[in-house]
């Protein structure tokens, strides 16, 4: 994953929109990343700290762009409110300028845009989470299977 350029994605969201689909394609197929059917533990051992480093680390990145795109909503919010309170011309409650704010087509993209990013991040931190009950699994797993072999005895033959 490439690292964010926030300045691009102030100018231009069509640029976060690319950035969006990048990180949809990251995560398309990640069932198959977390099952342990048909693995071999070796395998699934070796794996197991690759997978999570990379989806947190794809979660890390989506939650600072969650976190850039909530300050832009922000901004934008106050930007309409500011504008409402200048053009209005009766007194309006809070309520009623929170409200008329959020009516407004720029505050509605950039809106738009934290859904796919907070959705993104959401898949993002559950296979981050399943994946660290994957670990707790094949740990489980192995340990299980060190105890059945602790029965076996040898039998050495001194010919």
């Amino acid at each position: 994953m490439s690292s964010l350029n926030l300045k691009k994605i102030r100018k231009d969201f069509s640029y976060a929109l690319d950035i969006i689909e990048r990180y949809e394609k990251a995560l398309k197929g990640w069932k198959k990343n977390v099952t342990l059917d048909n693995k071999n533990i070796e395998i699934a051992n070796v794996e197991q700290s690759s997978w999570l480093a990379y989806y947190d680390e794809i979660k890390v990145q989506l939650k600072i762009m969650l976190d850039y795109f909530d300050f832009l909503l922000k901004t934008q919010k106050a930007k309409d409110i500011k504008a409402l309170m200048h053009s209005a011309t009766k007194s309006m409650t809070d309520r009623m300028l929170d409200k008329l704010s959020e009516e407004s087509q720029d505050y509605r993209d950039i809106f738009m845009i934290y859904l796919e990013i907070k959705e993104l991040y959401m898949t993002a931190d559950s296979i981050v989470s399943q994946l660290q009950q994957r670990g707790y699994a094949i740990k489980n797993i192995v340990e299980i299977r060190a105890k059945e072999l602790q029965g076996i005895t040898l039998h050495l033959n001194d010919e």
